[in-house]
């Protein structure tokens, strides 16, 4: 789902408990207003944040980038490499057409990456690892015919003032704490 900011600031105090009748614009409404906005509007908006680095496709819509990348081989042994758009947040999946398998997704700063980017290391196995670094998606495989992709699904920045977000990420919205 696509939201507005004025539709996802609607959801997010109606999840957040907090009242929503002030987006109507109607003549009564306090005139603070605008400063409790900037306030729901910022809470809201770094929540969102967080929700959109954490990756999670079922909490924030992914989209296919395949077409916008183009795969070439790396520096090191087994490596191959793409640029990615400048709106991607996070890679959740890489599908290669040749071979055809699966990359498994790794924590750029997990000891593998370690491993894998270091030019002693070993050729990587047969199975595909990718990673995110630096703007680059690396694919580590050891294969004798080039590599080439079949899908890759990111999650990407949406264009200003709009929230992608799926019912499952709705229902993180943080419920306030009643008992101060």
């Amino acid at each position: 789902m696509l939201f507005t900011q004025k539709e996802m600031l609607e959801q997010w105090r109606l999840r957040h408990c907090l009242d929503a009748s002030g987006l109507t614009g109607s003549a009564d409404d306090r005139f603070d207003r605008a400063d409790s906005d900037l306030i729901d509007m910022a809470q809201m908006d770094d929540w969102y944040a967080d929700l959109l680095s954490r990756g999670d496709p079922t909490f924030v819509q992914s989209t296919d980038i395949t077409s916008q990348l183009i795969l070439t081989p790396g520096q090191l042994n087994g490596e191959w490499t793409a640029r990615l758009p400048d709106d991607v947040v996070s890679v959740v999946e890489v599908n290669l057409a040749s071979p055809a398998l699966q990359a498994e997704i790794i924590d750029p700063e997990s000891r593998i990456t370690r491993l894998l980017t270091n030019e002693f290391a070993p050729i990587p196995t047969q199975k595909p690892v990718a990673l995110t670094q630096n703007g680059y998606l690396k694919v580590f495989i050891k294969s004798d015919v080039p590599v080439s992709l079949s899908s890759v699904m990111a999650v990407t920045t949406p264009p200003d003032g709009f929230y992608s977000i799926t019912p499952k990420g709705l229902a993180l919205i943080p419920k306030p704490d009643l008992y101060l």
